[in-house]
């Protein structure tokens, strides 16, 4: 009997020597009670972050694969701090990407590629675009990535043809009942444009406003925008524009248009052709049809077909100008009448 019970004994004590031993390894004693473990994982670490393959490869050492090692960190770790094990995602690496010469900034430019560079995606290089193929290399609003300005006769987005403009029913817009002046603006009105002074030629407090009429769609309506009645101070340099013909010459109202246009001097004239058709351009590089002012029945003009092209029109072109085309008469010149500048609504909501 004494020797039956030694096995069962000692089997017993066996493994309570077991249970205690895997007390050691328990997680939470990892860092403490087991110092020569933490110092080797300690080590290991170090090791990590000093070998060619812990950050970028074989470049690591590169001042740009060393940003992009650091900007990729999860919590915004550096190199060599907690998370500098993690190799950078793909997208964070250059890339070899042939350039082409771009004169108007919007990343699109002519001919062959005249250079390669290691860019990352977002970034630019002065004087240079990605992409060719620029059907107006000198005008930062068109290219083949652009949105069409509908009915200035223009073709901005490279395939031979002005866009279409939408054909919609005036009774289907939210058009906002705000004259620029009166209290805020409401919440679907993203810029207007005020002329506190209708100069000789409008009564003052007329405007533009810009606002998102549908979902996704965008317009512009005048406010008040009245010619002076009659006209004061008429004189040949607006002859038939806004004022009445002189010398016998006829009337050519519909040489008064209103532009977005860029803030910076000089700005090449527009001209139409008298009898031309009803398809000259109406928009240059520095100046883009918004309103054709001889009509006083268009209630709205269509502008874009998103919050982007809103944006983008507004920040290229930032102020609107109210002007006569020229005619191919000495007699009947252009003539820039008005000009001011965009406000934006801060309180604008999107549909």
């Amino acid at each position: 009997m004494r020797f039956r019970l030694l096995p069962i004994l000692f089997s017993g004590f066996l493994g309570l020597s077991l249970v205690a031993g895997c007390g050691d390894d328990a997680p939470g004693d990892a860092g403490t009670s087991d110092t020569g473990r933490a110092d080797a994982g300690a080590t290991a670490e170090r090791d990590a972050t000093t070998t060619p393959d812990a950050t970028s490869g074989a470049d690591a050492g590169s001042p740009r694969d060393a940003a992009s090692a650091d900007a990729s960190a999860p919590d915004g770790g550096s190199i060599g701090g907690p998370d500098a094990g993690n190799i950078p995602d793909a997208g964070a690496m250059c890339v070899d990407t042939p350039l082409y010469t771009d004169e108007d900034g919007d990343d699109y430019g002519v001919g062959a590629s005249v250079e390669t560079q290691c860019l990352l995606p977002d970034e630019t290089v002065a004087g240079l675009g990605r992409y060719t193929d620029d059907c107006g290399p000198t005008d930062a609003w068109r290219n083949p990535g652009a949105a069409e300005i509908c009915g200035d006769n223009v073709d901005d987005d490279c395939d031979s043809v002005d866009g279409t403009c939408p054909t919609t029913n005036s009774a289907d817009l939210d058009i906002p009942a705000w004259d620029c002046v009166t209290g805020s603006p409401p919440n679907n009105v993203y810029a207007w444009a005020l002329f506190a002074s209708g100069g000789s030629y409008f009564e003052d407090n007329g405007c533009f406003v810009l606002y998102e009429g549908l979902v996704d769609e965008f317009y512009v309506s005048r406010v008040n925008l009245n010619r002076r009645n009659p006209p004061a101070n008429c004189n040949t340099s607006i002859n038939g524009c806004t004022c009445p013909s002189l010398d016998n010459w006829p009337s050519y109202d519909r040489r008064l248009y209103a532009f977005t246009r860029l803030a910076s001097e000089p700005c090449a004239e527009l001209r139409i052709i008298d009898h031309g058709g009803e398809s000259q351009p109406v928009s240059n590089d520095c100046r883009k049809y918004l309103y054709q002012l001889h009509y006083y029945d268009i209630p709205y003009t269509y502008v874009g077909g998103s919050l982007e092209v809103a944006e983008r029109r507004v920040a290229l072109f930032p102020q609107v100008e109210i002007a006569c085309a020229s005619e191919q008469y000495p007699q009947l010149p252009f003539a820039s009448l008005l000009t001011t500048d965009w406000q934006r609504n801060s309180g604008f909501q999107k549909m």
